[in-house]
């Protein structure tokens, strides 16, 4: 108690013999009754260094020192940073004047610690004696309120042999270096949980002694939040019954329900491991119902039922489930890849169809040619091959057909791009209840569609250039082999040009 020897330190020049008659603390406040035996009163000089250094000790902190004797108030003292030199003075003098050092007195210490977090604790056995004595939600409200930015829950100790901490609570003296950038992970409790009467919920975790002297008093207090909060992380239902008792219903097999006094001892269990488990690894969903399954058939009528063979049994059941789902994981992407196959197939297919329309209008075009010339051969004419106008009109009704197809193709050859698009985006949406988000977006890769439907587009592009090419170049051969034709044409050029 080094708050203590330090106000002694203020009256007397030798080490006082004290009784302590009560003392308590919590959040907000520290206070301590003494009984004090005779003692050596200091001189002004050491009684105001003594008071300014107990100040430096208490930083933000306030103190009223109470010193009676006989029930008489001999002086009421208030220190903290503002006090001044000329107020210490008159203390003293009050103390010198009234306060008969032979006697036995009587010392009230009160500390009031007004900061909004980091507070100071200056009796930490009783101020978890305090926060024993609190509700879960009063205990869990208290406890964030003093989270700083980082969210880190800092208490401040004057003994570096009391130091404990977690990965979010921290007993520690002043000078002990913490990282302020620490990280912090949080764990988000499942949809599957439903609380009532319970708010601001910490994560189990928050209690997880990391380093703390052997029979620290923390220990037995941060041990029973820790499994009540995993307990909660872990069940199907919560409910604060009154003001001491939680009751916890788990459905796995069958339903099991367990009420707890949190003022009773909480047997120790391997439930903060099995919520560690469920939680760190992902997955929550299925770890937690597989967790309660096994929970349910372990629990019989107390937390010492819960053991390190109910999480052996937890993992083996695990390792189990994983493996069946290994198989169907691996026969659904079996699936996925034959899906793949189908998809190329059709692919294909798109561009094989306007690869086979080019085909047709070119084959028309070669067989009116032959028709041409093969009548040209059989009427022996002398004057080289020519097109006659019903020629030339049924030769311009094929191009102009075969310009009209070639449309026909392009739109249809755009539709099925957009279709083929279409059909991956719903396969995936249709796998995405059974495979995970990351591996849905690994296997349906956006690049792979991509791909596809460049490579169709290109096919495509290249099949309407060729068509567009062999139709002008049946235009012009009309127009040279067609005497009916060109003079047409010439005519139409011509009657343009004089409208301009």
């Amino acid at each position: 108690m080094k708050i203590v020897q330090m106000c002694f330190k203020l009256f007397s020049t030798a080490t006082i013999d004290y009784k302590v008659i009560s003392h308590k603390e919590n959040i907000e406040r520290a206070e301590i009754t003494m009984e004090l035996s005779s003692f050596n009163l200091n001189n002004d000089h050491t009684f105001i260094t003594n008071c300014k250094e107990l100040i430096n000790q208490l930083g933000t902190d306030v103190i009223s020192l109470h010193i009676l004797q006989y029930n008489k108030t001999i002086v009421d003292m208030i220190l903290d940073e503002t006090t001044a030199d000329d107020e210490l003075d008159a203390y003293y003098a009050t103390i010198a004047e009234g306060l008969d050092a032979s006697l036995c007195s009587s010392l009230k210490v009160i500390i009031d610690k007004p900061s909004k977090n980091q507070k100071h604790i200056y009796f930490i056995d009783k101020f978890i004696e305090y926060l024993e004595s609190q509700t879960l939600n009063k205990v869990i409200s208290l406890l964030s309120k003093q989270k700083n930015q980082n969210g880190h829950i800092i208490f401040y100790i004057d003994d570096y042999k009391d130091i404990c901490y977690t990965n979010y609570i921290f007993f520690i003296t002043r000078e002990y270096p913490l990282d302020p950038r620490a990280h912090i992970k949080k764990y988000e409790i499942s949809n599957s949980c439903h609380l009532m009467h319970i708010s601001n919920l910490l994560s189990p975790d928050t209690f997880d002694l990391l380093f703390a002297p052997k029979n620290n008093v923390l220990y037995n207090f941060f041990d029973k939040m820790r499994s009540i909060l995993s307990l909660i992380y872990i069940s199907n239902k919560s409910e604060i019954l009154d003001s001491t008792c939680i009751n916890f219903s788990i459905t796995g097999y069958k339903t099991i329900e367990l009420t707890i006094d949190t003022n009773g001892i909480i047997p120790r269990s391997t439930i903060f491991e099995i919520f560690k488990w469920v939680y760190e690894e992902g997955c929550t969903t299925d770890r937690l119902e597989l967790a309660r399954n096994i929970l349910s058939l372990d629990y019989i009528d107390s937390l010492n039922d819960i053991n390190n063979t109910t999480l052996a049994s937890i993992h083996s059941n695990y390792s189990m489930y994983l493996k069946e789902n290994i198989d169907k994981y691996l026969d659904t992407k079996n699936k996925i890849n034959d899906i793949f196959l189908d998809l190329f197939f059709k692919s294909k297919e798109i561009s094989n169809k306007i690869s086979s329309n080019l085909k047709t209008a070119l084959m028309a075009n070669l067989s009116f040619i032959f028709t041409i010339l093969i009548s040209n051969v059989i009427s022996s004419s002398t004057t080289p091959m020519l097109i006659t106008k019903d020629f030339s009109i049924i030769y311009l009704s094929i191009n102009a057909f075969s310009f009209l197809y070639l449309i026909f193709s392009s739109l249809i050859c755009h539709h099925e791009i957009k279709q083929h698009r279409s059909l991956f985006d719903r396969i995936k949406k249709s796998y995405s209840k059974v495979i995970s988000p990351s591996d849905l977006n690994e296997i349906f890769n956006k690049s792979i569609i991509d791909e596809d439907i460049k490579s169709i587009t290109t096919t495509c592009v290249f099949y309407i250039i060729l068509w567009v090419i062999i139709i002008i170049i049946s235009i012009i051969t009309l127009f040279t082999l067609s005497p009916w034709f060109s003079n047409k044409v010439i005519n139409i050029v011509y009657n343009l040009r004089g409208l301009v």
